[in-house]
């Protein structure tokens, strides 16, 4: 009885240290966040191309303004990527190991941007909303000419 009676002051005493109430609570938070962000989500309303450019009271000199802007983003974004990927290469090779997790990290990101402004740019290109990852690799892309994959379902 006596030792049972330390275990569970210890554990207590433990659990107090270690401050495990909020540490839970930061876990839950966290994952309910990354829940969040990975899963994909429903639009709120679909929107056609020529009603958002109604909406809007875009020109197709605004337009073309647009894509022009977003295409030179996707270079600037590729470049200062290759740039990252080289320093850490540079890295990894002096053994830098945090610098280079930290470059290769910042080489992603940047990889994520320029798929973003080249994802918007290849919905403005197509004159439509809602395309999907697979539309954008095939056509986008890979330049597949497959008109029946940018067909609205």
């Amino acid at each position: 009885m006596a030792k049972l009676k330390r275990r569970q002051r210890i554990r207590n005493a433990l659990r107090r240290w270690v401050d495990y109430d909020r540490l839970s609570g930061h876990a839950t938070g966290l994952k309910a966040v990354l829940a969040k962000l990975l899963v994909p989500q429903s639009p709120q309303y679909h929107e056609s191309f020529d009603n958002a450019v109604e909406r809007l009271k875009l020109k197709p000199l605004d337009i073309q303004k647009r894509m022009h802007s977003l295409k030179r983003l996707v270079i600037i974004m590729l470049v200062i990527a290759t740039v990252i990927f080289m320093y850490a290469v540079y890295n990894l090779i002096h053994a830098y190991w945090i610098s280079s997790i930290l470059s290769f990290i910042l080489f992603i990101l940047t990889l994520v941007l320029a798929f973003r402004y080249h994802f918007w740019y290849f919905q403005l290109q197509q004159k439509k909303l809602g395309t999907t990852f697979l539309q954008w690799f095939k056509v986008g892309l890979l330049k597949q000419n497959c008109k029946k994959d940018l067909e609205i379902k």
